[in-house]
């Protein structure tokens, strides 16, 4: 799993990942007071989703399985999803996972009863 670095404490950050086979995805994070929450969009070739809350979770894009060849992992070690405008740069861990991993994840988490 790669780590996204350079996270701050902007409440509108947008961000271009490498995924895939050095392939580019634009990501959009934000921050909503109000819901003390952050959200992310993203953009990879034809494929758009937005208003995505952003809660911990193996593969946040598990739902493109098959159709992307990477995930999102949203990442804290206390458990409690990012709800400050300083978790990114304090406490919270935002990683892309390649194909394999995708694969791994499904494998030993989602498909154990």
């Amino acid at each position: 799993m790669e780590i996204v670095t350079g996270i701050t404490e902007d409440a509108y950050q947008n961000l271009t990942l490498t995924v895939g086979d050095n392939e580019t995805c634009n990501v959009k994070l934000y921050y909503a007071p109000t819901q003390y929450a952050w959200y992310f969009d993203w953009e990879y070739k034809n494929i758009v989703s937005k208003s995505n809350k952003i809660t911990l979770t193996p593969n946040a894009l598990r739902q493109f399985k098959g159709r992307i060849p990477f995930g999102f992992n949203f990442y804290a070690e206390d458990g409690i999803p990012p709800f400050k405008i300083d978790d990114w740069t304090t406490r919270v861990t935002f990683g892309i996972l390649s194909e394999e991993e995708v694969d791994y994840i499904e494998n030993e988490v989602y498909s154990r009863g």
